[in-house]
């Protein structure tokens, strides 16, 4: 039918078998129709054709593909010219070159992106542990820099002090706090008396409430004090934060009474 057909590629790969069968008859029939028709030989030689040789050991592999087609080499010696057979040979072994290649380039582009994806990984996995090891640092930082403020602040509150001797001092040194925590305190002052003088109670965590009193002592003088409050904290930060705000107000407070007493 291949022949009728002038498929002479088909036809040849239908009779191949048959030009190494152990039955004689067929292998006389196979014989003369390539006797018959010697376009058969040009079909034959187009299976050895290196693209589709490439192909054919392509798909079934390294081992089995050039096994299968130097099997088929055996056959077609029975009837190709000894010249025909030595091309169809060097061009297995140029297909096989081709593909061997082929798949050598494959498994070593693959392997350099596996070692492409093991460097990522291990780039990020260093990240990972430098953000841990930077994470661990700065916690212990702010643990050490809280230990700190919280040392500040209590050396600062007592200090947060002045006296004043007579009643035109005391006034006057009370008109200074006063100028004092409006420089210090976004809040506006809620309430100023001979006594005391406050803020409104801040709403911001980040924003401080100052509170100033003038208490009487012995004779004239008078011991006038501050203190410095924030909102209800929400969290941790907001103490932390509050104490931030709070410690240059006290620390601030006595140099300024003093220094603006000398003026």
């Amino acid at each position: 039918m291949a022949i009728a057909q002038r498929n002479w590629e088909r036809a040849y790969l239908f009779l191949e078998d048959g030009l190494i069968t152990e039955n004689l008859a067929n292998r006389e029939r196979a014989l003369a129709l390539v006797k018959a028709n010697p376009q058969v030989l040009v079909g034959a030689a187009a299976t050895f054709n290196t693209d589709r040789l490439v192909r054919m050991i392509d798909a079934n592999g390294l081992v089995a593909g050039p096994r299968q087609e130097l099997k088929r080499l055996d056959m077609y010696r029975v009837v190709a010219t000894p010249a025909a057979a030595l091309q169809a040979e060097q061009n297995i072994a140029e297909a096989f070159a081709q593909v061997k290649s082929k798949r050598d380039l494959e498994e070593f582009r693959s392997s350099e992106n596996l070692a492409r994806i093991e460097r990522e990984k291990a780039d990020e996995l260093a990240r990972m542990e430098k953000a841990k090891a930077d994470e661990l640092a700065r916690q212990a930082q702010t643990e050490k820099d809280r230990e700190a403020l919280l040392l500040r602040i209590a050396q600062a509150i007592p200090m947060a002090k002045v006296s004043c001797k007579d009643a035109l001092e005391c006034s006057k040194t009370f008109a200074l706090t006063q100028i004092y925590i409006v420089e210090n305190s976004k809040m506006k002052i809620q309430s100023a008396n001979d006594t005391i003088i406050e803020t409104f109670t801040p709403t911001d965590p980040r924003a401080i409430g100052v509170r100033a009193t003038k208490i009487p002592r012995s004779g004239t003088t008078a011991l006038i004090s501050l203190e410095v409050f924030c909102s209800s904290p929400r969290a941790q930060a907001d103490i932390y934060g509050c104490m931030s705000a709070s410690v240059g107000v006290y620390e601030g407070f006595a140099p300024f009474i003093q220094r603006m007493l000398v003026k």
